[in-house]
């Protein structure tokens, strides 16, 4: 439908759009009329068309006034409304949409960018949302302040005796036997430890990736200190290293493993939050965004991507909770007016602090290094510097 509808299939030419409505809160405080002044602005329902923004003075203060009802569907500055901001981010944070597939979608749309646009776009989309979060952050925070809160014939067989005798040699390898027999006897107590634990389920078949149970805790720790004892009565344990070890690592990490819940101030009263015993779900995470990235880019490394991807990235994962997404509205109806909200001189400037990497290697430097008859030292310094991520190509 908005194929037929967007101004560019409408109209030969962009239409114009006035914005003329003074301040609702000051149309009796005697303001006038600065100036005008035209931009061309693209939006999703619209398309591109030209806003002509009047801007209203007040001569008692010399305070300008710029258009509310404009400032509501686009950043100062920019041409791109929110909802075109929030299409992107989307596109590529949560669906993982590569770059070319989102022109493509935004063209049926009369919305034409450039693969450079919807790069920035994706950017200022993070920079918003960190900002909307951390605007409700410091709000929580005063508000807390404020209320002090696998027949007959042999023949048939021939392969089979061949592929035998291939394996012959390998079945018969002395080292590898013992190998084989030692995983064969831990990986029963290993399963037993995964269960007692409650972490990737054998029969759940899902691996690390499994969500886990609910289960309270005490009856956790209580498998688990069973599941110790079993270990000690085994006949191998004082022959086997390997067991003392694990049980060594156990008794170590056993009072985080079932720290008692940590209960927190916040302004809705009392919360009740639950260290988490293993990373197992910032690994499950991690995972999720390494498909995601392979599946926009076609990359199998992703160490361009992660070094170059803004610090508030992983956020955008959180707005499929729905929870999470009415905390950030602060009482907004959707993502493009919360946004709006944000002043867009701090949205510049979080953009310009990301855009700046002094970790990167100087261009003046990289040249100095070139003309060194010997540069092998150096470039085995810097080499040893990005290895270990202090510096960056």
């Amino acid at each position: 439908m908005w194929e037929q509808t967007a101004s560019a299939a409408l109209f030969p030419q962009p239409p114009v759009v006035d914005f003329a409505e003074p301040p609702r809160r000051l149309k009796r405080a005697g303001l006038q009329v600065l100036k005008t002044r035209t931009r061309k602005v693209i939006t999703l329902p619209i398309g591109k068309f030209r806003a002509r923004e009047t801007i209203w003075w007040n001569p008692a203060t010399g305070r300008q006034y710029l258009s509310e009802p404009l400032r509501r569907l686009v950043a100062p500055a920019s041409n791109f409304g929110y909802d075109v901001v929030v299409y992107v981010g989307r596109a590529l944070f949560l669906e993982h949409q590569p770059v070319r597939q989102i022109r493509a979608q935004l063209a049926r749309r009369h919305v034409h960018l450039s693969a450079s646009t919807v790069d920035g776009l994706g950017r200022r989309f993070i920079t918003l949302l960190a900002l909307a979060r951390r605007a409700r952050e410091v709000h929580a925070q005063c508000q807390g302040l404020q209320a002090q809160y696998l027949t007959d014939e042999w023949r048939d067989n021939l392969p089979f005796h061949h592929l035998s005798r291939d394996l012959q040699a390998l079945v018969q390898d002395r080292p590898l036997q013992v190998t084989l027999h030692q995983l064969e006897t831990k990986i029963p107590v290993f399963d037993q430890l995964r269960q007692a634990l409650r972490i990737a389920p054998v029969a759940a078949g899902q691996g690390l990736n499994h969500p886990g149970e609910p289960i309270d805790l005490p009856t956790v720790q209580k498998q688990v200190q069973t599941f110790v004892q079993q270990v000690r009565a085994r006949p191998d344990y004082a022959t086997t290293p390997a067991w003392a070890k694990m049980l060594a690592q156990i008794e170590k990490y056993e009072p985080k493993l079932f720290a008692a819940p940590l209960v927190v101030a916040t302004p809705q009263g009392p919360r009740t939050i639950q260290p988490q015993r293993t990373n197992n779900i910032m690994e499950q995470f991690f995972r999720g965004f390494k498909r995601g990235c392979r599946q926009k880019t076609g990359d199998q490394a992703l160490g361009r991507t992660l070094r170059h991807m803004l610090a508030d990235t992983p956020l955008v994962a959180n707005l499929r909770h729905p929870e999470y997404l009415k905390i950030l509205l602060n009482g907004q109806p959707d993502l493009e007016s919360r946004f709006a909200q944000i002043e867009p001189v701090t949205v510049r400037q979080e953009l310009i602090k990301a855009r700046q990497n002094p970790e990167k290697t100087p261009r003046s430097v990289k040249r100095f290094i070139a003309q060194l008859a010997s540069s092998v030292p150096v470039k085995n310094f810097f080499e040893n510097l990005k290895s270990n991520r202090i510096l960056r190509s």
